[in-house]
């Protein structure tokens, strides 16, 4: 691999330099991921509180874990590459291309997952293809349960599915938020060991 890494690069919170246009796993780092993740706030913002990513990647996780355990630490790092790119929300996401160093044109949904690829690997993180059906509706279920919870007008357009049993959304504050993702990793991935 080529070591001068392409595109500009953003300054993290531990201090690395990332290239979101060239991702490599030796400068993906935990930490900076959790306290991103800590600080982007849902929906573009518009809850009525502020409720985080890093948060939300929790409560897919836990919702996961209800379904099919094996895939929940995977789940809880399902929006990581957000902690890279903003959580850009599904309607721009689908719309959004990215042009490489040659001017060829890549939609946003494609660069995400090649920095999810990317992070996975560097956190030995398995991602089986079966396992992304099972996230998605979790993902989805919990977005209900955001909407009811966050989203003054949600009762107009309920278009999300049910929530999963026993979600509640208390929004926390960034630290806290960011405390319970490096938590419930290192218990997901503990018991991802002992399997």
């Amino acid at each position: 691999m080529n070591d001068i890494q392409r595109g500009d690069w953003l300054l993290t919170r531990t201090g690395r330099q990332f290239y979101p246009l060239d991702p490599r796993p030796e400068i993906v780092c935990l930490e900076d991921i959790a306290h991103a993740l800590a600080h982007l706030c849902r929906w573009t913002g518009h809850t009525a509180y502020h409720y985080s990513v890093a948060q939300h990647a929790v409560q897919v996780a836990l919702a996961v874990e209800q379904m099919a355990p094996d895939y929940a630490l995977l789940a809880l790092h399902h929006d990581d590459a957000e902690a890279y790119l903003g959580d850009i929300a599904r309607p721009w996401k689908r719309n959004l291309y990215i042009l490489r160093d040659d001017g060829s044109p890549v939609p946003v949904d494609q660069v995400e997952e090649e920095m999810r690829a990317v992070i996975l690997t560097a956190l030995g993180i398995c991602a089986p293809a079966e396992a992304w059906d099972v996230i998605t509706v979790a993902d989805n279920r919990v977005l209900q349960a955001e909407a009811e919870a966050l989203m003054p007008s949600h009762n107009e357009f309920p278009i999300f599915g049910r929530k999963p049993p026993g979600c509640i959304i208390d929004p926390m504050p960034p630290t806290r938020a960011r405390d319970a993702f490096l938590a419930n990793h290192n218990r997901l991935s503990a018991l991802a060991q002992s399997a």
